[in-house]
Order: C-alpha cells, then structure tokens, then sequence
C-alpha cells in the first residue's frame, strides 16, 4: 500500500490520527511530557470593553485583516490568504515592524462576521497570542466591543514585554480603540 493512499485512509479518522502517522510514520521524534522547558514562560490574560458610534457591520471591517493593513501605521502589513484580506478562518497576515523588524504572523481561527473574530498571532522566539473580538450592538445604535488577550512568552528574554504589555494593557486599549475608530471613520 502506498504512503499517499494510507494517508488519505488515516485522513478519514480524523486530523489527529493523521498528524500522528505523519509524525512517526515520517521519522520525526515527538516531544513528550517528560521534556524540561528552559525557563518559566510569562503567561498572562487581560480583558476590556470599549465603544464605537458604529453598527458592529461597520466596525467589523476595521478588526479583518484588511482593516488591520489601514491601522498600523509602523507596520508592513502583507496579507498572504486570501488576498482581499476577508476575516475567515483561515486567513493570514504577516506583519513586520518597520524600525525593530520584528515579525508577527496572524491568523483568523473564528469569524463570525460581524459578531466575531479571533486571532492567534505568533512571534518567533518571541511570544504566542490569542486576540478574541466580540462586538454586541449597543441600545443607543452603537458597538460594544469586548477583546481578551492571552499572551505567552516563548523565551526567558520575552516574558519582560509579556509583562510590560499586562501593565500597559489600559494604555494599549485607549490606542487600540482610537486605531480602530480612525478606520471606521474613513
């Protein structure tokens, strides 16, 4: 039988199984439990609320990918798939800073257009995040937007911005909600 037709047979029992044949079928070594981690990772969680003189349709464009391209100014913003920048899951960005040259990769996980999206951003040898964005129309015609970041440094230099990003995070929502609003308004 040949690899590609077991493949596609373990493929119907589901991802898991899959990823597990292709890591050992291949000849890679998992790491397992037993492994030591070099250093403790700083975790943190934050969450907040703020508000928009806009329909959740029309404050949701400025949270996708493409709307992501229009509110940060010190970064290039590429988007990878698809190409019009649509948040469906699946969608990616890479963005590298134009002065320090650090690089994030974003990904859409869920979307729920215009209720919903979420990311997990990735920052090599850096840092992982997950970015969850829920807008609920306001009474008044409004949006009320609820964001929660997850943060986990990947490396004992990360965990002092880990934490900086936690002490600031009232500071960092202040700017994110006027980035957002500026985009809106466009």
């Amino acid at each position: 039988m040949s690899r590609s037709r077991r493949l596609v047979r373990i493929a119907r029992v589901g991802p898991a199984a899959a990823a597990i044949v292709l890591v050992f079928g291949l000849g890679f070594t998992p790491v397992t439990a037993s492994a030591q981690r070099s250093f403790d990772p700083t975790h943190i969680e934050r969450s907040g609320s703020v508000e928009f003189d806009a329909s959740p349709a029309d404050v949701f464009p400025a949270l996708e990918p493409r709307g992501k391209r229009l509110r940060a100014p010190s970064w290039d913003v590429e988007l990878l798939y698809p190409a019009s920048g649509e948040g469906q899951p699946g969608a990616v960005l890479r963005q590298t800073h134009r002065r320090a040259g650090i690089q994030q990769i974003w990904t859409v996980v869920e979307s729920d257009p215009p209720n919903r999206i979420k990311y997990v951003i990735y920052v090599p040898d850096m840092e992982t995040w997950e970015f969850d964005i829920r807008l609920i129309a306001s009474e008044a015609g409004g949006t009320v937007v609820n964001v929660q970041h997850r943060i986990t440094s990947l490396s004992e230099g990360a965990n002092p911005d880990v934490q900086q990003f936690a002490d600031g995070f009232e500071a960092y929502l202040e700017r994110w909600q006027r980035s957002v609003a500026e985009v809106v308004a466009q």
